[in-house]
């Protein structure tokens, strides 16, 4: 694509512009041989990004996108919007430096380059090739197992509540007891939820059947003495409501007790009991 492309020239462009020292103390080569020494600290300098970035403790759950798959723009189409300074995120990505920035500038674009390497492993673990590489790190227990005690350590899954960035961290999920979790580390709060999508669970399993494990139907049964409790032990009377609100400082409106409204003259005149009321009015 022309995108990918430009990227190329440009980064082409920068590595003839000047020779480095090495270069310029040794022989000079053929050709061929100037090529391959580009291509190959070229190759270096890209794995350099990735792996600083991924070698952050906080973001051992993700993989490594194909260098391919983010100089396609296709499989970035609508991530503009979301990142801001895309082109200089996009080639922070692809190891191309800006000399010209200020110390503060690169420090927002690498933020910004974060994102978007998040948001792009998003997508790209949804392929094929994305969903292999997370496979591996799913026999391997690596996004932990499922703090539930029925579920038996059932490795997890990384998951996010949206596809939308800065909205909530990534969650786990269990596909014994479908449900979600927040990670046991405390680093994982800091990673967005955006980076994994919501899809990503079902695509794996999808992908991958001989993952999902065998339905069970093993709950918790709570027991006093061996005996089973009876269903109405498990809720709260209206008494043990509000005794709970007024433990948590919840004020709720509670309607007066019903009172028997005072007996009036016609009803004792009514029940034979005239002269009683005759007596007590001559008082």
């Amino acid at each position: 694509m022309s995108g990918k492309k430009k990227r190329n020239d440009d980064a082409g462009g920068n590595g003839g512009a000047g020779a480095s020292p090495t270069a310029a103390a040794g022989p000079v080569g053929t050709p061929a041989e100037e090529d391959d020494a580009t291509v190959a600290e070229e190759g270096s300098e890209e794995a350099d990004w990735t792996e600083t970035f991924l070698s952050d403790p906080a973001n051992d759950m993700m993989c490594a996108v194909d260098t391919e798959y983010i100089e396609d723009d296709f499989n970035l189409t609508g991530l503009e919007d979301l990142v801001p300074n895309f082109e200089y995120a996009v080639e922070i990505i692809l190891n191309v430096e800006h000399e010209n920035l200020t110390e503060k500038e690169q420090e927002v674009i690498h933020g910004n380059a974060e994102r978007l390497y998040g948001l792009i492993h998003a997508r790209f673990i949804t392929t094929a090739r994305g969903i292999s590489l997370m496979a591996q790190k799913y026999v391997r227990e690596e996004f932990g197992t499922c703090p539930r005690v029925l579920c038996d350590d059932q490795p997890v899954l990384p998951v996010g509540t949206s596809d939308l960035p800065e909205v909530d961290h990534v969650k786990l999920y269990c596909p014994s007891c479908k449900d979600i979790f927040h990670p046991h580390k405390s680093r994982y709060t800091q990673v967005d939820g955006a980076y994994f999508g919501s899809s990503f669970p079902q695509l794996f399993l999808m992908q991958y059947p001989e993952f999902v494990p065998a339905v069970t139907r093993d709950t918790y049964v709570p027991r006093v003495f061996g005996f089973r409790m009876a269903s109405a032990a498990h809720t709260r009377t209206p008494r043990q409501e509000s005794s709970a609100a007024a433990r948590s400082g919840k004020r709720e409106y509670e309607e007066p007790p019903s009172r028997k409204p005072p007996m009036q003259v016609n009803d004792y005149v009514g029940n034979g009991k005239a002269p009683l009321v005759k007596k007590f009015m001559d008082r």
